[in-house]
């Protein structure tokens, strides 16, 4: 199934694989059966799928915000730690932050947030990522 351009829903039952999915999907768990392409690399059976997988961000069920942290120190250690320079990393966090309405919650540890604020700092750390494909 090959979706350029595309922004794509997964729907189902609980306990109906969509998880395990979004896994394979991003390199995580191996598939029992076919295969995953990226870019037209085989994620699990091509030497470049290192590479590919760099191109992937993936959102968790459950996040992995940094409870010792601010907000604002998670995003941007998470842009720190894929190399991103000073001035680009701010940038994308205010860029990030505005589009997803969490500026009110940057100076706040993750345990002082609601979970619906920590879904959307989650996914505004993949959004600054700026990777090519969101999971």
């Amino acid at each position: 199934m090959a979706m350029p351009n595309s922004v794509t829903c997964l729907a189902g039952p609980s306990g109906s694989g969509k998880s395990t999915l979004l896994k394979i999907i991003a390199g995580f768990i191996k598939p029992d059966d076919g295969g995953v392409y990226i870019n037209g690399v085989d994620v699990y059976g091509d030497a470049k799928a290192h590479d590919v997988l760099r191109l992937v961000s993936y959102v968790p069920q459950d996040d992995l915000l940094i409870n010792g942290l601010t907000v604002r120190e998670n995003m941007e250690l998470a842009l720190r730690v894929q190399g991103v320079e000073k001035r680009e990393r701010l940038r994308r966090m205010r860029y990030v932050s505005g589009l997803l309405g969490i500026e009110h919650v940057l100076d706040r540890r993750p345990n002082e947030i609601s979970g619906g604020e920590r879904r959307r700092v989650s996914i505004a750390i993949a959004l600054a990522r700026d990777h090519e494909f969101l999971v």
